[in-house]
């Protein structure tokens, strides 16, 4: 079984410089579009369902890593 703890020996490859000045209002991406919207949320249901299932299924046991990537604008 993997260790939960990971350590980050050249963290300089894991880090990127945030532009100032980004905590504006928030923004509603799915502004009066509420099917799109909808639709989105459901993608997402069905993709954390297939990624618990993996997961569940692993002989490694149940923990794995996923990377998120947010829209830049986020």
């Amino acid at each position: 079984m993997a260790s939960p703890i990971q350590v980050i020996l050249n963290p300089e490859n894991y880090q990127e410089v945030r532009k100032a000045g980004g905590s504006g209002w928030p923004k509603d991406f799915y502004a009066n579009r509420d099917q799109e919207f909808a639709a989105h949320r459901d993608a997402l249901v069905d993709q954390i369902d297939t990624i618990s299932a993996t997961l569940a299924a692993q002989s490694q046991g149940e923990v794995g890593y996923l990377k998120v990537v947010l829209r830049r604008e986020a």
